[in-house]
């Protein structure tokens, strides 16, 4: 009887192992798709940044790489927002130059630092004052009062949340 119950056991365990082993594979197996479709993408990007002239278009194209790159390379994502940030400040395109900020300042909040994320926002915030532009301005004031929650500066985080609404 022992033997019997001990032979059930088995088979009932190698039935879960081979259920979670599939899930895993078909895991890995979906991940992979994306993957690759991610790098084609990024490389019909790339081939498109060769054969483009103008530079606030070269801007969008660097800002689209580095959304791809966010999900899996963030070192080739700041790589490739701070090459948008230099051509937008050349072309002197206050929007894609405050686009680009946003962008870096959502790179360093996703990676958790909070003080660079807080000084690219302040930069932008900077721009969308001197515009004038209210409702840029409350979006960002939100997005600081977020990170400075973060930082556990709750006096400062409390502040940019009040300007937000105003």
């Amino acid at each position: 009887m022992l033997g019997y119950k001990l032979n059930i056991f088995f088979i009932t365990h190698q039935k879960k192992i081979m259920k979670n082993s599939f899930i895993i594979l078909l895991y890995l197996g979906f991940t992979s798709i994306l993957i690759g479709q991610e790098t084609t993408e990024i490389n019909k990007l790339k081939k498109n940044l060769q054969q483009e002239l103008v530079d606030t278009s070269k801007v969008t194209i660097y800002l689209k790489i580095a959304n791809l790159y966010l999900k899996s390379n963030t070192d080739s994502a700041y790589v490739n927002l701070s090459k948008a940030l230099v051509l937008a400040k050349n072309a002197n395109d206050q929007f894609k130059v405050t686009q680009t900020l946003n962008r870096i300042g959502y790179y360093h909040e996703n990676l958790g630092n909070y003080k660079d994320a807080i000084e690219n926002y302040k930069k932008s915030l900077l721009i969308y004052e001197k515009q004038n532009n209210k409702n840029k301005m409350a979006s960002i004031n939100d997005v600081l009062g977020y990170n400075y929650s973060k930082l556990y500066a709750e006096d400062r985080a409390i502040e940019y949340y009040f300007k937000s609404l105003s």
